[in-house]
């Protein structure tokens, strides 16, 4: 199985192979660096700086986009995800709202950064390896379509920053017996999450994702459909 290009005008259930039961969309946590980081990097206040995965990793700490609405007073994961695709120019001028971008900005915890778009963030791919790893697999098979890149890792001697390290933007992985699988979206705030299983739920339970439920009408433009 290879990475799949997904569009907005179909279901997400009417593009992937028809093997997997369940999917899921994980939404990518916000990012709390401490003060003195911060305070060190930004020299100039005009400089714009962003954590690097190994910073994150060692001194970062993932925020849930709950907290970002409790600071914020956002009501939704859909007012959420439209003011992080508003930021970064992926909606049309017809849906952009910076209102939203700005509420955020303004309301946020010193130190806290957006999620990176396109990317599965660091914090979320140590749980990704234990899925994979999830029915006894021991290897997982990786899918760029970019430069075309393709191969077959070890779960066990693989790190979250060797995944990183694969891609720069779209990127597929599956177990070797192809029942689980996780798939980067361009332009997005989210990672499609696929399972042969009927109860995905329960996986997302375990690991504590903040994640929306695919149904059969579920796009990847769910954040307008306010049934998701």
């Amino acid at each position: 199985m290879d990475y799949i290009h997904l569009t907005d005008e179909c279901p997400i259930f009417a593009q992937i192979p028809t093997k997997f039961k369940s999917a899921a969309l994980i939404l990518h946590p916000f990012i709390q660096m401490p003060l003195e980081w911060e305070k060190k990097k930004k020299q100039n206040p005009f400089v714009h700086i962003y954590p690097s995965d190994e910073e994150m990793l060692e001194l970062g700490k993932a925020i849930s986009w709950g907290e970002v609405m409790g600071m914020s007073g956002l009501k939704t994961y859909h007012e959420v995800a439209i003011s992080l695709l508003s930021s970064i120019g992926a909606l049309s001028y017809k849906y952009t709202r910076q209102d939203l971008v700005n509420i955020i900005d303004n309301r946020l915890k010193p130190s806290i950064y957006f999620p990176l778009e396109d990317t599965t963030p660091v914090y979320v791919l140590e749980d990704v390896l234990s899925v994979l790893a999830k029915n006894g697999a021991t290897t997982f098979h990786y899918s760029e379509p970019l430069l075309g890149m393709k191969g077959i890792l070890s779960i066990e001697e693989t790190k979250p920053l060797d995944i990183i390290e694969l891609a720069e933007k779209e990127l597929l992985l599956i177990d070797e017996n192809e029942e689980f699988a996780f798939m980067n979206i361009y332009d997005s705030f989210v990672t499609l999450f696929m399972s042969t299983e009927e109860h995905i739920k329960e996986i997302i339970e375990e690991r504590n994702w903040e994640a929306i439920v695919c149904n059969e009408r579920t796009t990847t433009g769910w954040y307008f459909d306010s049934t998701c």
